[in-house]
C-alpha cells in the first residue's frame, strides 16, 4: 500500500474522479472491474495501474495512465513522471523484468518513451470484453 503522501492507493470513492479525467481527455472511462489491484493516484494529479501476471513470463503491463485535464501541463507531466517511475520501481522489486503499456495518443507515448520505454509496435487496435 501506497502511504506516503501525496501518494494514495485508489479507493473506490475515486472511480468518479477517474472517470472525469478520461472523459475529460476524450477518452472513455475505463470499467471499474478492470482497473488492477495495484492503481495508484499522485496528488490528485495522476494516476495508472499495474497488472501483474503469475504466469512467471516477468511481464507486468503498465495501463490506464490518466492524469487531471484541469492541472496545469507542467504540474501534471510531473506528478504522470512520479507514477511511472513508482509503478516501475514497483515491477522491479516484485522481480518483473519488464513492463510492458499501450497508448493511443502521440504525445503520451513519446511522454512514456521519456521514462525509458521502447516503441516496439504501432497501429494496434486493442479489444476489452467485459462480462
Amino acid at each position: 500500500m501506497v502511504t506516503d503522501a501525496p501518494w494514495r492507493n485508489m479507493e473506490p470513492n475515486d472511480y468518479p474522479m477517474l472517470s472525469s479525467w478520461w472523459e475529460g481527455h476524450g477518452w472513455p472511462p475505463v470499467p471499474a472491474v478492470v482497473l488492477p489491484k495495484l492503481f495508484v493516484i499522485y496528488d490528485n494529479t495522476a494516476a495508472g495501474g499495474l497488472y501483474m501476471s503469475n504466469c512467471g513470463c516477468g511481464v507486468a503491463m503498465m495501463e490506464w495512465l490518466v492524469t487531471d485535464p484541469k492541472a496545469k501541463p507542467l504540474a501534471a507531466a510531473k506528478a504522470l513522471r512520479k507514477v511511472i517511475e513508482f509503478l516501475k520501481d514497483c515491477a522491479k522489486r516484485m522481480d518483473y523484468g519488464a513492463i510492458l503499456t499501450t497508448c493511443r495518443q502521440p504525445s503520451l507515448a513519446r511522454f512514456i518513451e521519456g521514462s525509458g520505454f521502447q516503441k516496439t509496435d504501432t497501429g494496434m487496435i486493442h479489444l476489452l470484453g467485459v462480462f
